[in-house]
């Protein structure tokens, strides 16, 4: 069977059975390189990438993904890292990647935020479950966070406090004095 290479020889050439079959053998190497540079697309969607490769992505932006958590999870979580990643230092980043993290509603109060309350609910849900896809930014899309606030959640989902912690950390200047609170019981962002 001829192949690509074969069918671009000159007819003189095309009819010489030991260039013809050099050629079938890379036509055959060429063929695997192929699909494998065709399937490279599917590595840069984070919907479709493996698993793997979507937690050494986030791990890029300082973000530490549960293998254990479910792979819409996972993958919500880095969509919502790298799509936040500009706006690190800012009360809808520290919003949006809670509410990846926890999956539950996440209020910022306090007077680091010039006297805003924000609240953003990033998750749609449908059927009961939180969708995977991350709504834009929604104003005030680029409040700084100058001082102490808190950090108000609904739920931890299948987040620990500690990882709560890491996310504000991460996304907070060095200088900035946070409490976690849930159910009216608040702890301290230091340890």
């Amino acid at each position: 069977m001829a192949g690509y290479m074969h069918a671009q020889l000159p007819v003189v050439m095309a009819t010489d059975e030991k260039l013809s079959s050099f050629l079938h053998g890379l036509d055959e190497i060429a063929s695997e390189l192929y699909d494998r540079v065709g399937a490279t697309d599917r590595y840069f969607d984070p919907t479709i990438a493996p698993l793997p490769l979507v937690r050494w992505w986030a791990g890029h932006l300082s973000v530490d993904i549960d293998a254990d958590r479910p792979d819409h999870e996972q993958r919500r979580i880095a969509v919502t890292a790298a799509t936040t990643f500009a706006q690190r230092g800012t009360a809808s980043s520290l919003v949006a990647n809670l509410e990846s993290l926890t999956g539950a509603t996440v209020t910022l109060t306090g007077p680091g935020l010039g006297g805003v309350s924000v609240v953003r609910s990033a998750l749609t849900r449908q059927n009961g479950a939180a969708s995977a896809s991350v709504p834009p930014l929604l104003p005030p899309p680029a409040v700084p966070i100058y001082n102490d606030i808190t950090i108000t959640l609904a739920s931890l989902g299948r987040a620990s406090l500690a990882q709560v912690r890491e996310v504000a950390r991460r996304e907070l200047s060095a200088h900035v004095r946070f409490e976690i609170a849930m159910a009216s019981a608040p702890t301290t962002g230091e340890d």
